[in-house]
């Protein structure tokens, strides 16, 4: 407790109609006392690039079968994240993304097609996550889902995949930004995760920055096989009533 919740390993914000000096007083008023600590050990470790396909195989009772592709991926300040959440989001945000066309709507093999990344301060992971309906067959996903995240890698995407992904992700920016709580917590992250809070200024041009070059080079290096660990549930029939 001492060496993670002091004083001085915190970032506060304080945002809204007020009088930054009002504030500065009422803080050095109520928590001025608290005395710092010694800083906490910086991590060193990291950990080492994965070496082969992992995979994890999961048989209960249950619905419907589920498929999860993981691949590690980038930390909250790298420069390549922005392009990395382009990415992702060409890939699976909304009925129009590429995985949901392919492998909801025109090969009818999955019911739902998720994404989520995580930007945290270590690299983190890329998920995938598809919803087969009961009785689907998991081999012919994966080898669906395998093959759209290696045609992105090797042919890319279009300008317009890439203006479209683009817009949502900017949509989805200011709207963060819309209440007091909102600003908050863009400020407070972007300080913590990004290493300054300036940087959330600067977010909606590093977006416009992205090339279909960018787009292109970062799903060669993300979806490679050795890179990932694929997870699966099979659902097992249920036992009496």
């Amino acid at each position: 407790y001492r060496t993670y919740y002091a004083p001085n390993n915190a970032v506060m914000f304080v945002v809204g109609d007020v009088e930054p000096e009002e504030v500065l007083t009422l803080a050095e008023k109520y928590l001025g006392k608290a005395p710092a600590q010694a800083p906490p050990t910086p991590v060193t470790t990291k950990e080492p690039e994965q070496q082969g396909e992992r995979r994890a195989n999961l048989t209960r009772e249950g619905e419907a079968p589920l498929l999860v592709f993981a691949h590690h991926s980038v930390n909250a300040a790298d420069a390549d994240t922005p392009a990395t959440e382009l990415l992702m989001s060409i890939l699976a945000d909304g009925n129009s993304s590429r995985l949901h066309q392919q492998l909801v709507e025109q090969q009818q093999v999955a019911v739902e097609v998720q994404q989520s990344l995580q930007s945290v301060f270590d690299p983190s992971l890329a998920y995938f996550y598809v919803t087969l309906p009961p009785g689907g067959d998991l081999a012919v996903v994966e080898k669906a889902l395998d093959a759209e995240l290696m045609k992105i890698a090797k042919d890319g995407v279009t300008e317009a995949e890439l203006n479209k992904a683009r817009t949502q992700q900017l949509a989805s920016f200011w709207r963060g930004l819309a209440t007091i709580s909102g600003k908050a917590q863009a400020l407070g992250s972007y300080e913590v995760f990004n290493g300054d809070y300036k940087k959330l200024f600067q977010a909606p041009a590093d977006y416009e920055k992205v090339t279909v070059a960018d787009i292109k080079r970062i799903a060669a290096k993300l979806f490679r096989r050795e890179n990932r660990t694929v997870g699966s549930f099979v659902p097992a029939a249920k036992k009496g009533n």
